[in-house]
């Protein structure tokens, strides 16, 4: 009986912690597995840093060379290597120490610049800023036709808004033809209607508007 109870109580154990369908590793727990590192950092400064690093483009491969292929070369080179022989690789291979070293001057001179432009932020600059992205930065960034309406207008000789009696759909009046923008959201059917023609405008990652006016012979990009 005692043997039979003892046996159950094993299965269970196994069941509860070798059976599970997965294990979880998480992001610090990964680093400490790997290489034995622990970061210890005071909290919110990983922000900084990161930025710091970004915008003064110490992380670039002319600064700390390709790190991918270094390593992917490395990886050939010493298929049962370490940590530790990784990092020798990158030391001597690469020049690695000075490179960092110039990386980190670099990044430093940005978190300077950084830092100080923060210490001039004050409570105003914090309500004006949230109440930019809450109140107009969903609407700027949803409406593509409107701003390139408006710079057509701006900028296009001889464009106008649409009369009155034009249809519905007509945005702007340019010479002779009424316009009408259309954006990546709407139907991708550019097909002219009702005597209006469909011209396209069109948002870039980099968050420039590309309107096209190649069927009126003319071009447009000042976005």
């Amino acid at each position: 009986m005692i043997v039979t109870v003892t046996t159950s109580i094993m299965v269970g154990y196994l069941s509860a912690n070798v059976m599970r369908e997965s294990i979880v590793i998480s992001e610090e727990e990964r680093k400490r597995l790997t290489t034995g590192r622990q970061v210890n950092r005071p909290k919110y400064t990983f922000f900084a840093l990161n930025k710091a690093v970004e915008y003064s483009g110490a992380n670039q491969k002319d600064i700390l060379g390709d790190v991918e292929a270094i390593y992917e070369e490395f990886e050939r080179e010493h298929p049962d290597g370490d940590s530790e022989d990784w990092r020798e690789f990158y030391f001597e291979r690469y020049d690695g120490e000075q490179r960092l070293e110039n990386a980190t001057e670099q990044a430093y001179d940005k978190f300077l610049t950084i830092r100080e432009a923060i210490q001039q932020i004050n409570r105003v600059d914090i309500h004006d800023f949230i109440r930019g992205f809450t109140l107009y930065g969903t609407y700027e960034n949803r409406n593509i036709r409107e701003a390139a309406r408006a710079k057509l207008l701006m900028d296009l000789n001889n464009c106008q808004p649409a009369p009155d009696e034009a249809p519905a759909d007509a945005d702007i009046e340019y010479g002779d033809f009424l316009l009408q923008i259309v954006t990546n959201e709407d139907d991708d059917n550019d097909q002219d209607v009702d005597g209006v023609r469909k011209i396209r405008a069109e948002e870039k990652q980099d968050g420039r508007i590309i309107v096209d006016l190649s069927g009126l012979n003319q071009s447009l990009d000042e976005f």
